[in-house]
């Protein structure tokens, strides 16, 4: 009975996005943008309906940083996100370990937004700490070489994706390199 009620939590979720993102045209030739509402706000606890002011925050805080080491900032990408968003959710609802499971997949998807990708990379992090989440993962993400490397890399497009559950928050961030041929 479990695996129903998992089953049916995952189809009301697809539901729910394939009606919140009906009618919307991805151009393959032009990466998609967001904008995000001007605001100072700093998220220091969790609300579910500040999951996407986190991801800004996390974005910001990383481009902030590579801008004062002298690298470029990172565009956001909305299919980017989606794929981040989706993999932490399915990450904090346990449909998958912790990890990077299905990569490939989430590369595969991204590539039909950006179909010449030169390189990519992907870092997660879970925090059970509900306060200061952006910034516990951007300084848990620079303090791993492996981490810092990818999110300080030469990478032009990124999107962040947060998603909680019972067991924490997860994190995902994928970095790519957008070839001059695209």
């Amino acid at each position: 009975m479990h695996t129903f009620i998992k089953l049916f939590i995952i189809f009301l979720f697809l539901q729910l996005a394939f009606f919140l993102h009906c009618g919307e045209r991805v151009n393959p030739f032009e990466p998609e943008t967001i904008e995000f509402p001007d605001t100072e706000l700093k998220v220091k606890s969790y609300d579910p309906n500040q999951l996407p002011l986190l991801e800004k925050e996390v974005f910001e805080i990383i481009n902030s940083h590579r801008v004062s080491l002298g690298l470029p900032e990172c565009n956001w990408s909305i299919t980017i996100a989606k794929q981040c968003r989706t993999h932490s959710q399915n990450m904090a609802f346990g449909y998958i370990d912790f990890g990077h499971q299905g990569l490939q997949e989430r590369l595969s998807t991204i590539k039909n937004t950006f179909r010449f990708i030169a390189k990519s990379g992907e870092v997660i992090y879970r925090q059970l700490i509900t306060e200061d989440v952006a910034s516990n993962v951007v300084q848990n993400w620079l303090n791993d070489s492996n981490s810092r490397q990818k999110i300080l890399g030469d990478f032009n497009f990124t999107g962040v994706g947060i998603a909680k559950s019972e067991k924490g928050i997860y994190v995902t961030q994928i970095v790519i390199k957008r070839s001059e041929l695209d």
